[in-house]
């Protein structure tokens, strides 16, 4: 009895874990998800925190003359996706629009296969883009060997250039008036195929227009990953401008940040170290909230960094957030510790409460605990990491007028 027992349980878990693996590679159902379920979806911890982790997004138009756009059906898509057609978007121009979101590894290249179903004859827009989301300007995304099977697709590995730099048989997916834009990137050891790649920000992308024919399956493959920029810095300080009447606009120019600096804004939806009302301006995309990320090593170095703030107030006062920068591990789904230690801050054009980090400044961070204050060889030091950092207050800033912070900063283990 026990044996046989012990038999059937065997069958059970048997069926059962192909029942699993089944469901693991089970194909997308026709229905086009709706909102609620999409949202769902994009809540689940397996996609990261929302859209903003899904990452590879390619935006897909079918359209004739306008009037009649082409709508299709997902037949099979890669799992931990969403294939979507945005209820705002549902209208008789835009019936045919549609958003595909995919989970992609911070630097780490995965193929992907998506496979569509036109419901009638005509031209599909492609867009390769990423999902808009926090830190530097949004996500961004790569993309190599993009491939569509059975249709005359030109140029999928981005080898071949025109003289503006544009991928032949590609077209520039831009926003006017934004800094962030698609590039080709050169180094044969990140390639996929060959020695090109492009790299896109939130929104933005290359774009392809191929011919489909209706009830003849489209089938996209291609490799993607995400590109963690801020693995490249160490220092992220946040600089928020406290506005009364009108939105502050922090400009620099060239000189202004040490070698190898940059100045972002902060994500548009949400500035992650305290609301800010203005934290979009739609034409600079350099107002309100931003951050500042600078590459450091182990060894102590100066920085001096200058900043413009453009106002109708006369005066202003700016929040500054000394932490370290953001690095995820996305497929665990939580933030590596990088440490960044600072000294001797100063302003010049301004008015600092206290540059020993302690009167007058506040913990910030889902770690408040974290950021550690020490007294060593007379010089009052501040640890940080991104969760785990300190706020102070710049006050009497003039609009129009320059002002530079001075500090010394390092990482350290």
């Amino acid at each position: 009895m026990t044996l046989r027992f012990l038999g059937v349980c065997r069958l059970v878990a048997f069926v059962f874990l192909l029942w699993v693996t089944a469901g693991y590679h089970r194909t997308a159902s026709a229905q086009v998800p709706v909102w609620d379920e999409v949202r769902e979806q994009m809540r689940d911890p397996v996609f990261g925190r929302g859209r903003n982790h899904m990452g590879a997004t390619i935006l897909i138009d079918g359209y004739r003359d306008g009037t009649a756009p082409i709508t299709f059906e997902p037949v099979t898509r890669p799992t931990q996706s969403v294939f979507w057609n945005p209820p705002f978007m549902r209208d008789t121009e835009k019936d045919g629009h549609f958003v595909f979101y995919a989970h992609a590894t911070s630097e780490v290249w995965r193929p992907y296969r998506l496979k569509l179903m036109p419901k009638a004859d005509g031209l599909l827009r492609l867009v390769f883009s990423s999902a808009g989301g926090g830190g530097i300007g949004g996500n961004y995304a790569d993309y190599d060997f993009v491939q569509a099977w059975g249709h005359d697709f030109e140029n999928g590995s981005f080898e071949n250039l025109n003289e503006a730099g544009v991928p032949v048989g590609w077209g520039p997916h831009v926003l006017e008036g934004t800094r962030d834009q698609p590039m080709v990137i050169e180094n044969p050891k990140e390639a996929v195929e060959g020695s090109r790649f492009i790299r896109v920000p939130s929104w933005r992308g290359y774009e392809k227009t191929i011919e489909v024919q209706k009830g003849e399956t489209l089938t996209l493959t291609y490799w993607a990953r995400m590109a963690n920029l801020e693995e490249h810095f160490a220092i992220r300080i946040g600089l928020n401008p406290l506005m009364n009447a009108s939105p502050v606009e922090l400009k620099t120019k060239k000189g202004d940040l040490p070698e190898g600096g940059r100045l972002w804004s902060l994500n548009r939806w949400r500035a992650e170290w305290g609301p800010n009302p203005w934290s979009f301006h739609s034409a600079s995309r350099s107002a309100g909230a931003q951050s500042l990320f600078l590459p450091a090593t182990g060894d102590w170095q100066e920085y001096a960094v200058t900043i413009t703030p453009v106002t109708e107030d006369e005066v202003i006062e700016l929040e500054l957030t000394l932490h370290a920068i953001r690095s995820i591990d996305r497929d665990q789904n939580h933030y590596r510790k990088v440490w960044v230690e600072y000294k001797n801050l100063s302003v010049e054009g301004g008015e600092l409460e206290s540059s020993d980090f302690d009167a007058g400044w506040k913990a910030v961070g889902r770690d408040p605990n974290g950021a550690k204050i020490s007294v060593q060889d007379g010089e009052t030091r501040l640890r940080t990491w991104y969760q785990a950092g300190k706020r102070g207050l710049v006050t009497n800033i003039k609009s129009g007028e320059p002002f530079t912070l001075r500090f010394e900063a390092r990482t350290v283990q």
